[in-house]
């Protein structure tokens, strides 16, 4: 076999780098043994220009793009099954469950776009459940102008505060955040049930009492009727 030029033996070396940094690591086995098979096809090859041929005659190439994009999902869909959030999770499996059946580059480009692009909406849609534990501060005022033990010449004052707070949360809710998620999802209403699920609950640091109270007072809030009380889970 002829000495191989520099650039043969630089495509060589970045592929066996590569390859053993995949291999150091346990989240991308997937990846390693593609980058290996990669590196065995230019290893062999007689010269630069039979191996490019060899790979871009081949899947190799998009077969690297898939092992690549398979660890990562595969990651990605354990932490988040670890986390119980079943949102991110579907995201990362309806990529992984689209893989087998692409065959070249331009439509792994096409499916992964349009599983993120919804995948980002449905994330974007569940995190309209956590403004409600972002109105809580607001929701605590209200609660202490309401309750304060104050002379009876402040008391229409705290009324007015509450009554002008209130107005401008429904305002807020009916015009401004339940129309951005209808842009995002036609007829979408919130369920504050959802605050007890587990990927929400977690982003609220307030005992359960506190929290089935605020829900309540949110209901006021936001202009909505009162619903059936919403127990936390587990």
């Amino acid at each position: 076999m002829a000495e191989r030029t520099q650039r043969h033996q630089e495509w060589l070396d970045y592929y066996r780098t590569l390859a053993a940094r995949y291999q150091d690591n346990s989240l991308y086995p997937v990846a390693a043994s593609v980058a290996w098979q990669t590196m065995d096809v230019i290893d062999d090859a007689p010269d630069v220009d039979s191996f490019k041929k060899t790979i871009w005659t081949t899947t190799l190439l998009v077969d690297n793009a898939k092992a690549l994009l398979r660890d990562h999902e595969n990651g990605r869909a354990a932490v988040h099954t670890e986390l119980d959030d079943p949102v991110k999770v579907h995201g990362a499996r309806t990529i992984l469950g689209a893989l087998d059946g692409i065959v070249d580059l331009p439509s792994l480009n096409e499916m992964t776009t349009g599983a993120r692009e919804q995948s980002a909406r449905a994330l974007a849609i569940d995190s309209f459940v956590d403004r409600i534990g972002d109105d809580f501060a607001v929701l605590e005022d209200i609660e202490v102008w309401e309750t304060a033990d104050v002379p009876e010449r402040w008391r229409a004052e705290l009324d007015e505060r509450v009554t002008a707070t209130v107005a401008e949360g429904t305002r807020r809710w009916a015009y401004e955040i339940a129309p951005a998620a209808r842009q995002v999802w036609d007829g979408w209403t919130l369920d504050d049930r959802e605050v007890w699920v587990v990927r929400h609950r977690r982003r609220i640091p307030f005992p359960d009492h506190i929290v089935e109270r605020r829900i309540a007072q949110h209901r006021r809030y936001r202009g909505e009727a009162a619903a059936p009380a919403a127990g936390a889970e587990g």
